[in-house]
């Protein structure tokens, strides 16, 4: 068994949120691992409020693979589970959708986003997506043929979003909402509103809202198919009603 402590100042984290670390922030930490066996190492983790039990194997090859685990981020004791998989659970303070699909494709060779993440349960405290932000989310995530699907529950969006595994043949995410409030970030103090969005780097999206709200303007329901193409987006087919007014568009 080996035990290490250190504050890790000097070092930085370049993973999303909430894993990520300047190198000037102090955040003790406790690491231990153990050999219960051969070709096993468990590794148990205490880092700020994240918590965490993992189980890696060797395989024929050579490499080290992640077998198992449980993280959390509220500073409750995290056990090792009995499934596959890397389950998450607790409170996130922060959850960057874009980062964590950068990390899909996996690196050269190694396991894909999918083969290892397993069943996700959190509370998220700020979750931005696309661009926009929600506040108090409660989110649990699983993967199936080919896709992640996210159930959402909260004041500013509830329903069920569709995640294909690989956006870059442009399938869209598919958003079917019982409540969307779609909301930009506000600006940090003492800074302006920052570089506009590259419509390049979105993805296709076809929704459906029941009740839609965007930038503080209610459309009432919501149905549109928005195809990425190589100049950014073109909105195929965009209808809005509301009981004074409704709305129907195309264009990109």
């Amino acid at each position: 068994r080996v035990d290490v402590a250190s504050s890790l100042a000097g070092l930085e984290i370049r993973a999303p949120q909430p894993f990520a670390k300047a190198p000037e922030d102090a955040r003790p930490t406790r690491v231990r691992i153990e050999v219960p066996s051969t070709g096993v190492n468990d590794l148990g983790v205490e880092s700020g409020t994240a918590r965490a039990r993992l189980r890696f194997t060797e395989g024929r090859d050579g490499k080290w693979v992640l077998e198992r685990g449980l993280a959390r981020f509220d500073g409750q004791a995290a056990a090792l589970p009995s499934r596959p998989g890397l389950l998450v659970a607790g409170d996130w303070p922060q959850f960057d959708l874009g980062e964590w699909l950068a990390l899909g494709t996996g690196s050269e060779g190694g396991p894909s986003l999918s083969a290892w993440l397993g069943p996700v349960d959190v509370h998220l405290d700020r979750a931005l997506v696309a661009g926009f932000e929600f506040r108090d989310v409660q989110a649990n995530l699983r993967y199936g043929d080919g896709h992640w699907k996210i159930g959402l529950r909260g004041p500013m969006a509830t329903g069920e979003v569709t995640v294909p595994e690989d956006l870059r043949g442009g399938r869209p995410i598919d958003l079917r909402m019982q409540k969307l409030v779609l909301q930009s970030p506000p600006a940090a103090p003492g800074t302006d509103a920052g570089e506009p969005l590259d419509p390049r780097t979105l993805p296709a999206l076809a929704v459906q809202a029941e009740d839609f709200t965007w930038q503080g303007r209610r459309f009432g329901s919501v149905q549109a198919v928005v195809a990425k193409v190589p100049q950014g987006l073109r909105f195929d087919t965009l209808a809005s009603k509301a009981p004074s007014f409704t709305v129907t568009a195309q264009g990109s």
